[in-house]
């Protein structure tokens, strides 16, 4: 098994930490490698991307979908964590079993 964690965005704030858990939590319980994936074009990665890589974590980041799946071909992937906040996506990548996380706000009463 092998997994793409899909964040838009890697910023040092709230949500964008979930991948790096989930990545660090995969390999120390279950030994299952995983790559960190996200858009080149949100530009609060960039600084984030450097800071995970040397603390050892694989971090790619991708232009469009095309991108995205040669990088997932290229990882030999089997499943997709897509981390988003519960909107629509058209993120995808072929031939993986995709799991969703999505954040739903609470209706106040």
């Amino acid at each position: 098994m092998k997994i793409i964690i899909h964040q838009d965005s890697l910023s040092q704030r709230g949500d964008s930490q979930n991948a790096e858990y989930v990545a660090k939590l995969l390999k120390e319980f279950f030994d299952i490698p995983s790559l960190i994936v996200a858009p080149k074009n949100n530009q609060n990665n960039f600084d984030r991307i450097k800071e995970l890589r040397n603390r050892g974590f694989s971090v790619s980041i991708y232009n469009d979908l095309n991108s995205l799946w040669d990088i997932s071909k290229k990882f030999n992937t089997t499943h997709a964590y897509f981390m988003n906040n519960g909107r629509y996506s058209n993120v995808w990548i072929p031939d993986t079993f995709h799991l969703t996380h999505a954040e739903i706000g609470r209706a106040h009463v």
